[in-house]
């Protein structure tokens, strides 16, 4: 089976100039279905710079970010990827709007909490790797927080 590397810097038509979708791609689910139920694959979709909030006041454009980043939760879902890594910004002020918190939280909500297995563990001693935190453990491993993705 080969993988390939996409970079797509217009996933919609519509979206936010600054998002970027980087993905490692497996080919349609209908050609290559054993490689589906392969629990040996670690499948990994990269967003960056989603930018949730930019051109917010601009009548035309202020869903483009949102749209954006739905879009990829979209991909998310229909890749039964095993982890969604956001990097860079995802929102485009440093304190965005409550407007722009409640529509990413919404999505969130929508596309990666449910009751999917989590099949990733972490080695390491969280309360060595998270000393620094408030909160010293992993957001999988508590019982008070349901994911899907």
């Amino acid at each position: 089976m080969s993988n390939h590397v996409v970079r797509d810097t217009n996933a919609n038509a519509n979206a936010n100039a600054n998002a970027k979708v980087n993905a490692l791609v497996m080919p349609p689910s209908d050609s290559h279905q054993d490689d589906e139920e392969d629990d040996s694959c670690l499948r990994i979709l990269l967003a960056t710079d989603i930018h949730l909030g930019y051109k917010e006041k601009d009548p035309h454009r202020s869903g483009d970010s949102f749209a954006a980043f739905e879009e990829i939760l979209q991909v998310a879902r229909r890749r039964q990827v095993d982890l969604l890594l956001l990097g860079g910004d995802l929102f485009h002020e440093n304190k965005p709007t409550r407007d722009a918190e409640k529509r990413c939280l919404d999505l969130l909500q929508r596309y990666v909490l449910g009751d999917g297995a989590i099949q990733i563990e972490f080695l390491s001693d969280p309360e060595v790797n998270f000393a620094h935190c408030q909160r010293r453990e992993l957001n999988y491993m508590n019982p008070n927080m349901v994911r899907g993705i």
